[in-house]
């Protein structure tokens, strides 16, 4: 039968619609797909209705089973693809497994009647009813979320509404045209439905692209509420300079970095580039004009001076943005306010070239500065090595605190006497080094005189503790090496070292003892009286003369590790308590330790460690016994013991002689030697009575 031509042409121009409606999503599928995900569905549906139209179209026989049935197949199942694509657009469940278990009975049925009636109407009533159906259930889909979206969908609401007045068209037609046992295509309100159909599709695709166009947008703003949001947290500005105009956009964080009022949306260029620190302006400039004339990168750090006088560090970055010709039309940046991590940066890099206790330069930095300097016009190149006496001691006995006092005061003492070329630095422990370019040795002798004067000043605040060891070496010819003569300048400095150490050793002990006695005075007249009966005993029991002098050394200094103990036990007026006596009993071991530093008290220290040792065991710091402790601590042990039984003390009574005699006696042969306590009640005790 020959195809009816108003039915080919609106048959033709309902697929035609369809292509459009296909070709324009494939081609702006990369630009929507992303933000707009019910767009491949919206393709499909264009698809799948195109591949079904076109069958229709290009059929051989009108009744023919593979055109009618699998053309109106993929037309619903079009149909379900654009259901599922609105669902996918509100968040709504898939429709995929309830289509599947539909497709099959529909098949069945769809078959059934293609065989069985020629005339097409009872399939075409089946097929109309099936897309009304689809149609009503999308229109009351959107319909329900016009008032919850976000989306103004009227447009589309009117659009599903022709399509379902359009399916009820077809199927009172197909009813009306299956009575009259005519052909459906006889009529030519049957080629007006279908045009209306392709009609809709345009106008379906219009709506699908202009709910692509909202949810662009929308997601184009909420990117940049986001990144606003993030620039406003992270504190990075943006702005744009348009190389037509010269005008330059700033973002609020922008203005908000350069302090300045956001009157406008746009950065007075005039203002932006005097607010540039001088020295960075040329470097700012050529960064810009290399991007835009070069396309290098953009990345530079440059100092900003706020007009209320702040000084900030800022990092920036931009690249160029081209036009549709390829020629740039702006410089897009973005900037930050660095200085928190700039002065972080800058503290951590004095950290690492600066000792923390005395603010001088470190071994690291010396070591680099040595390289730098060692080049012919910085001959004659002099290195003074110093090394402060006695620290070691000067901490065991009065303290670390006090000997990082010391360490200050030292570097004190190379800042007064140096000039601002000459650098100084703490190699590490009491040891400094000072570099001087383009100084002979004459003058680095000179320098020496000046900061050993400077020490001298110095004595009466530091107790006399306070000196330094001083050695120097000069380099003069670029062959020499200059490592060898910092090793030059140690040598000397040793030997300056070791030619005052006796000397420098009895002054920081007598220090010591000052700094003692003046803590607590009865610590004085104890100290003063111990030695002299601990001599006067010493010499009762027969002992050599050089035993008597260590013994008369060891009894003035053997409370000397009372240096450290707190102030408020050694000045208690009240007995102590244990843990105060636990203190107390630390004095012997820290006295040895003192005292063993130097080489000619390192006798004196041995004794003093033993000194409250007792014959049965119980004593300390080591609970020897007996034979185990030498003589001449027994000695003093029994002196010290004398002496605090008639010495006047706050918190006891004086005992008579009486009593003294029966308190060594009752602890001779246990705290105290038995030989040593006859001779010192009966050769001492008994004679002071008599």
């Amino acid at each position: 039968m020959p195809v009816n031509l108003d039915i080919y042409t609106s048959l033709f121009f309902t697929a035609l619609a369809y292509a459009i409606g296909l070709v324009s999503l494939l081609v702006l599928q990369p630009r929507y797909n992303k933000v707009f995900k019910s767009f491949n569905q919206f393709f499909w549906f264009y698809f799948l209705s195109f591949v079904g139209l076109t069958l229709i179209v290009f059929r051989e026989d009108l009744t023919s089973f593979f055109s009618i049935t699998v053309a109106n197949t993929l037309i619903l199942t079009g149909r379900f693809v654009l259901i599922s694509a609105f669902l996918t657009f509100f968040n709504k469940k898939s429709l995929l497994k309830p289509y599947l278990i539909f497709l099959i009975p529909f098949l069945i049925v769809f078959s059934y009647f293609t065989y069985s009636d020629p005339q097409l109407g009872a399939r075409i009533i089946i097929f109309n009813a099936v897309e009304l159906v689809l149609n009503l259930y999308l229109l009351v889909l959107i319909f329900r979320q016009t008032n919850n979206h976000l989306y103004k969908l009227n447009f589309i609401i009117l659009i599903f509404t022709g399509y379902v007045l359009i399916s009820l068209s077809r199927i009172i037609t197909s009813i009306l045209n299956y009575q009259e046992n005519a052909s459906f295509f006889d009529f030519n309100i049957d080629a007006f439905n279908i045009i209306v159909t392709g009609s809709l599709a345009l106008l379906l695709l219009t709506g699908i692209l202009f709910l692509a166009t909202l949810v662009y947008q929308s997601t184009l703003k909420e990117c940049e509420k986001r990144l606003l949001e993030a620039q406003s947290i992270s504190k990075v500005g943006s702005w744009e300079l348009n190389l037509a105009t010269q005008k330059i956009w700033g973002s609020e964080v922008a203005f908000e970095i350069y302090e300045l009022p956001r009157e406008t949306e746009f950065l007075d260029l005039t203002l932006i580039q005097s607010m540039t620190d001088r020295a960075d302006i040329a470097h700012v400039d050529q960064a810009l004009y290399d991007l835009i004339g070069e396309g290098k990168p953009y990345d530079i750090l440059f100092r900003l001076n706020t007009l209320n006088g702040k000084v900030k560090y800022i990092e920036s970055k931009a690249s160029l943005s081209y036009n549709s010709n390829g020629n740039p039309v702006k410089v897009i940046g973005v900037f930050r306010d660095i200085t928190e991590l700039k002065k972080q940066e800058l503290e951590l890099l004095h950290t690492s070239y600066h000792d923390y206790l005395t603010g001088l330069y470190n071994r690291r930095f010396m070591e680099e500065e040595m390289k730098r300097i060692d080049i012919k016009r910085n001959l004659p190149i002099s290195i003074i090595m110093g090394d402060l006496n006695g620290l070691k001691l000067t901490n065991d006995a009065l303290g670390h605190s006090f000997g990082d006092e010391l360490l200050k005061l030292t570097a004190t003492v190379f800042r007064t006497v140096l000039r601002g070329d000459e650098i100084v630095a703490r190699l590490g422990g009491d040891e400094f080094m000072i570099l001087l370019p383009q100084t002979s040795s004459e003058i680095a002798a000179s320098i020496i005189t000046r900061i050993q004067n400077e020490v001298e000043k110095q004595l009466a605040i530091t107790k006399g503790t306070f000196s330094i060891s001083l050695g120097m070496a000069t380099k003069t010819d670029i062959s020499e090496n200059l490592d060898k003569k910092l090793i030059e300048a140690e040598n000397e400095m040793y030997k300056d070292k070791i030619y005052h150490r006796p000397s420098l050793r009895r002054k920081s002990i007598d220090a010591i003892l000052q700094t003692l006695f003046e803590k607590d005075e009865i610590s004085e007249i104890h100290s003063r009286n111990v030695a002299i009966y601990s001599t006067i005993l010493a010499r009762k029991a027969g002992l050599e003369e050089v035993q008597i002098r260590k013994i008369e050394t060891a009894a003035l200094l053997h409370d000397i590790g009372k240096i450290i103990i707190q102030d408020n036990i050694l000045q208690s007026t009240n007995s102590l308590t244990n843990d105060e006596y636990e203190e107390m009993k630390k004095h012997p071991d820290i006295g040895f330790r003192i005292l063993s530093s130097v080489d000619d008290l390192s006798d004196a220290a041995k004794i003093i460690l033993n000194h409250h040792e007792r014959i049965d065991g119980n004593g300390y710091p080591n609970g020897l016994k007996d034979k185990e402790i030498p003589i001449e601590s027994k000695i003093i042990s029994i002196c010290d013991a004398y002496d605090a039984m008639i010495g006047d003390r706050h918190y006891k009574k004086t005992l008579s002689h009486e009593k003294v005699v029966e308190e060594f006696n009752n602890n001779k042969g246990t705290q105290f030697d038995l030989e040593l306590t006859n001779i010192f009640i009966n050769e001492i005790l008994n004679e002071k009575k008599a």
